[in-house]
């Protein structure tokens, strides 16, 4: 079993499914039904009734409990990451506006966001001026990828809402093949 479990992180070292594992193929399965029923998605249903599914088995909780404080942690680690370049100054457990701050930090704060300002490059996050070139130009190619998406779907939307008219669905209008095409032609157009 070892050999297997250190090929497929999902499987721990005693055989065992992981509990992201199974929450994720609950989840699936979920999702595959809501969708076979044409119902919308409602993530938050989605997220309750899997909280109510694994609420009932006892056995089952002590796997996630490490999961959820890791996840935890880094979303909170991340969060902070956030802060430094999102307007906020962090004071114990709150945020607040710079302009709010009082001390002289936060005032160096408001004058300067990338004295403190933190930027994921590869596998970790580096303060700006810390960063080597190297480091700065995966960043970069990191923040341009990460905006050409966006940009190209959001170009993709509005040539869709061009061609609907008000309270029409796009299912009503387009196939999946003629909206994958719309977004093709978008990329493209992007990266000419």
């Amino acid at each position: 079993m070892t050999s297997l479990a250190l090929r497929d992180p999902e499987i721990q070292a005693d055989g065992l499914t992981s509990a992201r594992l199974r929450i994720r193929r609950w989840v699936r399965d979920e999702l595959t039904a809501v969708l076979a029923a044409a119902r919308d998605v409602q993530l938050p249903e989605v997220a309750d009734s899997a909280r109510d599914h694994f609420l009932a088995d006892a056995a089952f909780l002590a796997g996630p409990i490490g999961d959820l404080i890791r996840a935890v942690a880094y979303e909170e680690a991340g969060a902070y990451c956030q802060e430094t370049r999102s307007g906020l100054v962090r004071f114990g457990e709150k945020a607040v506006p710079r302009g709010t701050a009082r001390d002289e930090a936060a005032t160096r704060l408001r004058r300067n966001p990338f004295q403190t300002w933190l930027e994921h490059a590869g596998d970790r996050t580096v303060r700006l001026m810390d960063m080597t070139r190297e480091q700065l130009t995966v960043a970069a190619a990191e923040r341009t990828s990460r905006g050409t998406t966006e940009l190209v779907i959001a170009a993709t939307w509005g040539e869709l809402v061009k061609k609907l008219a008000p309270g029409e669905q796009v299912k009503q209008r387009f196939t999946v093949e003629e909206v994958r095409a719309i977004y093709d032609a978008q990329r493209q157009k992007r990266a000419a």
